[in-house]
């Protein structure tokens, strides 16, 4: 095989093997998302399962957020979209290069609904979690590690408000059991 041809071939392998990686690591978010009534009556959309491991496919799902989410180190994420009759609750998780960087986008993101109505700690979780209503929203966020958990649903009820809390401990749990 000659030179050329090798560095070719090496440079298709390494392709292919990114590609793969890169799905594989955004299969590996959406495991880490209760399945159907793992939290009583939530069940997952069908088709609505989205996975983004590289930039392009990050475009698709979160346009022009993507640059300051990138700069925010997240290198994949992944979404799921419940439904409880008629509500609907979206559940976004982001891999960080670092623990650090997870740990800084959710004092972010905590720090913009602290003012909000009904803040508060989501309690039993390894790390930090909050929950807040905005409008006619119910909208929390977790992290734990190198991941951070973005939940919402389109109600401020006491049982919605306790769906987006029992989400966050299971995607905990999943997330603290990884070595």
């Amino acid at each position: 095989m000659s030179r050329r041809s090798l560095i070719k071939y090496s440079f298709s392998l390494a392709i292919v093997l990114a590609t793969v990686l890169a799905h594989a690591a955004a299969g590996g978010l959406l495991s880490l998302l209760p399945a159907c009534n793992v939290v009583r009556g939530w069940v997952i959309v069908a088709g609505a399962d989205k996975q983004a491991a590289t930039t392009q496919a990050m475009y698709s799902l979160y346009d022009g957020a993507v640059p300051s989410m990138l700069k925010d180190g997240i290198t994949s994420a992944a979404q799921r979209v419940y439904r409880d009759g008629t509500g609907r609750l979206t559940v976004d998780i982001f891999r960080f290069s670092s623990p650090g960087k997870a740990m800084a986008y959710y004092a972010r993101r905590k720090a913009e609904i602290r003012a909000c109505s009904a803040f508060g700690a989501i309690t039993g979780l390894s790390q930090g979690g909050v929950t807040a209503t905005s409008g006619r929203t119910t909208i929390g966020y977790a992290w734990n590690k190198g991941y951070c958990t973005s939940l919402s649903v389109n109600s401020t009820t006491a049982a919605d408000q306790e769906a987006v809390r029992r989400m966050a401990r299971h995607i905990n749990g999943k997330i603290g059991a990884l070595k």
